[in-house]
């Protein structure tokens, strides 16, 4: 479980980290990383895709190809992603910044 631990952890660095990003192709393998490792902890697809962290970071790789992302879904998201941080941090772990 640790290993889990750090893993999600490191999702949440990426997504609080992606809207600054200049690097589609970076913000892109990242994606690929964290659904690869997601996928051999034994995560689902439909689970992958509904974390709050990769949805995150698939809209800040969006906004940063120049596609429209809606407001409304950058916000949910957001919430979602702020929940479960606080989630982790009330369980004691650190977020990396």
């Amino acid at each position: 479980m640790p290993e889990e631990n750090a893993r999600t952890l490191r999702r949440f660095y990426d997504a609080n980290h992606v809207h600054g990003a200049v690097n589609a192709t970076g913000v892109a393998h990242s994606i690929y990383e964290h659904g690869k490792a997601m996928l051999e902890a034994g995560w689902g697809t439909d689970q992958i895709n509904a974390d709050p962290a990769i949805r995150y970071i698939v809209l800040g790789l969006a906004r940063l190809c120049g596609l429209p992302v809606d407001h409304e879904q950058l916000i949910k998201a957001h919430s979602a992603l702020n929940g479960l941080v606080s989630k982790l941090e009330k369980e004691g772990h650190k977020i990396p910044a």
